[in-house]
């Protein structure tokens, strides 16, 4: 009986040619090391965080452009208005790295102790490494 693999490749070649393989960690149930990380509660995790950061910027875009309005006004009403507009910008850019980086921290705990976070592209097993 011939075993199909589920990656397109020999599985006798050396994991080095494959970078998205994890040397560390094996199948516990062929014991390879082709072992693909998914991390989608990580990526959710950003993807959600940065959008509820930029939904902070938007409830709270009166203060934004005020302290930008006001940092602009050395350059007359142009300037206080330019500076309105990048206070919201960067309030909007720095909450969303902040929400960002908030979800990445409780997606990896999702990831880590809730989701079958790896699967093996040798036999197709999924499992979780922790």
């Amino acid at each position: 009986m011939e075993t199909t693999h589920l990656y397109p490749h020999d599985p006798e070649e050396p994991m080095e040619a494959f970078p998205p393989y994890s040397a560390s960690e094996a199948c516990p149930q062929c014991g390879s090391h082709q072992i693909e990380t998914k991390n989608f509660a990580t990526k959710a995790g950003c993807a959600i965080g940065a959008i509820a950061g930029i939904g902070v910027t938007i409830a709270s875009s009166a203060r934004s452009a005020r302290v930008g309005a006001s940092i602009g006004l050395i350059g007359g009403p142009v300037g206080a208005t330019l500076g309105g507009i990048a206070g919201v910008v960067l309030d909007a850019v720095s909450n969303a790295a902040a929400g960002c980086a908030t979800g990445i921290t409780v997606g990896k705990i999702i990831d880590n102790t809730m989701l079958l976070n790896n699967k093996c592209h040798h036999c197709g097993h999924t499992f979780n490494a922790h």
